[in-house]
């Protein structure tokens, strides 16, 4: 490829992306689509909590909130406790794949006592 043949190609590749958007927005075009974007008010409580935070001078905290009463209830606990208990699944009884782990055990249990030398260590 010569000079001529990239540069051709960055500046389609360039119209390309911008077609697409998968180019950031000019200064101008981020000023309209903040300009067309809808007002999203904040309620007199959000607004009091924001000018809280910012005046009391401490760090704020940007761990996420739930905005589910419920989740702090103590019965929310001990139900997550009790299903943990509660779902003990031994599993259906399959011939096949208990056969197939006794062998598989078999041959792990032999291969350690046949990989011993008379030293007692294995290879």
């Amino acid at each position: 490829m010569s000079f001529d043949d990239d540069k051709f190609w960055n500046e389609v590749a360039g119209k390309l992306r911008k077609r697409k958007g998968l180019c950031p927005l000019t200064p101008e075009e981020a000023e309209g689509a903040f300009d067309d974007a809808p007002a999203a008010p904040s309620s007199k409580d959000q607004i009091d909590s924001i000018v809280e935070m910012v005046t009391s001078g401490e760090l704020t905290s940007w761990e996420p909130v739930s905005d589910c009463d419920w989740e702090d209830d103590a019965a929310i606990v001990e139900i997550g406790e009790q299903t943990r208990s509660m779902f003990r699944n031994q599993g259906d009884e399959d011939p096949e794949s208990e056969r197939a782990e006794k062998e598989l055990e078999d041959k792990l249990l032999s291969d350690d006592e046949s990989a011993e030398d008379e030293t007692g260590l294995a290879d």
